[in-house]
């Protein structure tokens, strides 16, 4: 997703790590991506946060927020700052979110069946 200056994704990996025992087990990471396009000639990574759970996906950013769905909710970075994007809270949903409309300091997610959450943004 593009906004002002700046593109944003979510990458998702997964590894094994061997433990002390000889077992080993898998871990997921996901994290979020913003991508410096001020100077087209130069385009690059502006930073890579890592997101507290091991699935999700950018579902919008505006405002100066990204929003990043997962099936327990809601993470919510502030990437007015595209080099240092901060993690400003997360919203439990019920079912998965389809779409998210962001005005002044409030979100709507509709849900389908479960109805509309409405997040209170800091």
């Amino acid at each position: 997703m593009v906004e002002d200056d700046a593109a944003f994704a979510t990458t998702y990996r997964s590894e094994t790590i061997e433990e002390p025992d000889g077992t080993t087990r898998w871990v997921s990471h996901s994290e979020l991506i913003a991508i410096n396009l001020r100077q087209r000639d130069d385009i690059s990574v502006a930073s890579t946060t890592e997101v507290p759970f091991d699935w999700s996906y950018l579902q919008k950013v505006d405002a100066g927020r990204a929003f990043i769905g997962s099936w327990p909710g809601i993470f919510v970075y502030n990437v007015e700052d595209i080099s240092a994007p901060s993690f400003e809270g997360f919203h439990r949903t019920q079912g998965w979110s389809q779409e998210i409309i962001v005005d002044g300091d409030r979100a709507w997610v509709p849900t389908g069946f479960y109805g509309v959450r409405i997040l209170e943004l800091d």
